[in-house]
């Protein structure tokens, strides 16, 4: 998204110029019988405001969706309380498992949460600095070993959590490119077996 939004912006900024110097001499002698240098810079004025709107317009559907995202994962009651014993595992360094077999459905939902974000990133919808702020509450579950051993690496329901596994992939590599903490890496998702099969890597 952020490369097709500078590649708009570019255009019109070249787009701009050849208005305003043109292209070579012909462009030059045209103008100076036909429109003159104020009615160009106006036209210039007007692509560069267009541009400048096209950015905002995207900033603030990013941000909206951020804010819509966020109110949602906080609406959720039970959501949030594996949040909770999420962070309680974590600051026990995950010394006993927090959940039980009535927890299942509430962990997958909180798991399920996360998963349309990568067909978004992935479609160039959406950037990954833009979900980043998600990037906590994601690795302390995925990066948790009862998580794991109870639905992202159990028996029969790995397949089921595919989109996860590749999220996970791509979000870790871009926050290690960008020198941001992974948490939990001693129980990082990727030591797994089976990991590099279910992120498609070769």
């Amino acid at each position: 998204m952020k490369s097709r939004n500078r590649a708009i912006i570019f255009g019109l900024l070249l787009l701009s110029l050849a208005l305003l110097f043109g292209a070579g001499g012909h462009y030059l002698e045209s103008w100076a019988t036909g429109l003159d240098l104020t009615a160009k810079a106006a036209a210039v004025g007007g692509l560069l405001a267009l541009a400048y709107q096209l950015r905002r317009e995207r900033d603030l559907t990013e941000a909206d969706f951020i804010v819509r995202l966020n109110e949602s994962f906080l609406a959720g009651e039970r959501t949030h309380r594996i949040y909770r014993l999420l962070e309680c595992s974590k600051k026990e360094k995950q010394k006993e498992d927090p959940f039980t077999d009535a927890d299942i459905i509430d962990m997958a939902n909180y798991l399920s949460f996360f998963g349309p974000l990568l067909s978004l990133v992935e479609r160039g919808l959406i950037e990954m600095r833009t979900v980043d702020i998600f990037a906590y509450r994601f690795l302390l579950a995925t990066n948790n070993k009862y998580m794991q051993d109870r639905l992202l690496h159990a028996d029969g329901k790995a397949d089921a959590w595919s989109n996860v596994y590749r999220l996970h992939k791509r979000w870790s590599r871009y926050r290690r490119k960008k020198a941001l903490p992974i948490w939990q890496e001693e129980h990082d998702l990727s030591k797994v077996s089976g990991y590099r099969e279910m992120t498609y890597e070769d």
